[in-house]
C-alpha cells in the first residue's frame, strides 16, 4: 500500500482570521504557497499586514446574514481551482457582555443564540453555499475548528 502525498487546496477561506489561532493558520497556509482569503469582523488584532502576499482580506461579521452572503460571493469571485474552508470563527464575548459568563442561571438566551449564529449557523451556511464549488474541484477540503469550551463552560 502506497502513501498518498497531501496537497493543499489552491485557495483556502479562513474565518476568524484575526485571532491568534486564525492568524497562525493563515501564516501556515501561506508558508505552503496557498492563497488565503482571510475574514474576521475586524483586522485590528492581526499580527501581520492585512494585505500581505498570499493573503487577501474580506471584513465580515459572521453574525450578520448579509455579511455571510457577501463573503460567499467574494470567495466565488476569487477562487477558480480547489477550495478549502477552515472555519475557525467563534463568538467571543467578555465578562462585560450580559448573559455571557457566570453561573448557568445568569446566562441569557439572546447571547447563547448569538454564539450559535457565529459558531454553528455561519459554518453551516457558508459550507452549504459553497458546496457546489467544493464538490466540483478535486482536492477541496473543509476543516471546522472547535474549542475546549465546547466541553467546559466558563
Amino acid at each position: 500500500m502506497g502513501v498518498r502525498s497531501f496537497q493543499f487546496p489552491d485557495v483556502v477561506l479562513v474565518t476568524g482570521a484575526a485571532g491568534a489561532l486564525g492568524s497562525a493558520v493563515c501564516d501556515a497556509l501561506v508558508a505552503h504557497d496557498v492563497r488565503v482569503i482571510a475574514t474576521d469582523r475586524a483586522q485590528t488584532s492581526v499580527p501581520h499586514p492585512p494585505e500581505r502576499k498570499g493573503i487577501s482580506w474580506i471584513t465580515a461579521d459572521l453574525e450578520r446574514v448579509e455579511d455571510r452572503v457577501r463573503l460567499v460571493e467574494e470567495v466565488r469571485s476569487r477562487s477558480s481551482g480547489s477550495l478549502g474552508i477552515v472555519h475557525n470563527a467563534s463568538f467571543v464575548g467578555s465578562s462585560e457582555l450580559e448573559g455571557w459568563s457566570g453561573p448557568l442561571m445568569s446566562q441569557s438566551s439572546e447571547t447563547w443564540n448569538r454564539a450559535l449564529e457565529v459558531s454553528l449557523t455561519a459554518a453551516f451556511s457558508i459550507t452549504r453555499d459553497l458546496a457546489d464549488l467544493l464538490s466540483s474541484k478535486p482536492g477541496s477540503a473543509i476543516v471546522h475548528v472547535s474549542s475546549i469550551y465546547s466541553s467546559l463552560a466558563p
